[in-house]
């Protein structure tokens, strides 16, 4: 799970620091494995899945910089997923808790097609490449 890697690499180097740059550049690092992944699973680019980088990298980030909430917690559908988003949200500040926000306040239909359009949900399963699908 590559996303679930990157948020304890990044809070084993002491998490995300509270400005504006690093919380920018932790966000863009993130999205950019989350784009890396969909590629890597062959996934089409759609505006559902631009969202679902966009919450999730919010989510990672909000992850690496407070350690209270375990990625893995997006790993199976749930119905708290959503309200984990609410609770990070409230844990921040500024482009991250805005980000958060407007996930845990989507309808649940889009957040869930958003949040699995990431591959968070896929199992691990042979693709045609012989590589692994999931994250």
């Amino acid at each position: 799970m590559k996303l679930a890697d990157w948020v304890e690499e990044v809070k084993a180097t002491g998490g995300v620091p509270e400005g504006d740059r690093d919380t920018l550049a932790a966000i863009t690092s993130a999205a950019a494995l989350c784009w890396a992944e969909i590629g890597r699973m062959g996934d089409p680019r759609s505006e559902i899945v631009q969202l679902g980088v966009k919450w999730v990298a919010a989510f990672m980030v909000s992850c690496a910089r407070h350690g209270e909430t375990d990625f893995r917690t997006l790993l199976a559908p749930s119905e708290h997923q959503q309200a984990a988003f609410r609770l990070e949200a409230l844990r921040n500040t500024g482009v991250v808790a805005k980000i958060l926000t407007e996930a845990s306040l989507a309808s649940p239909r889009l957040f869930n097609s958003a949040v699995s359009a990431i591959g968070l949900h896929r199992p691990d399963t042979p693709s045609r490449r012989g590589k692994n699908h999931g994250s």
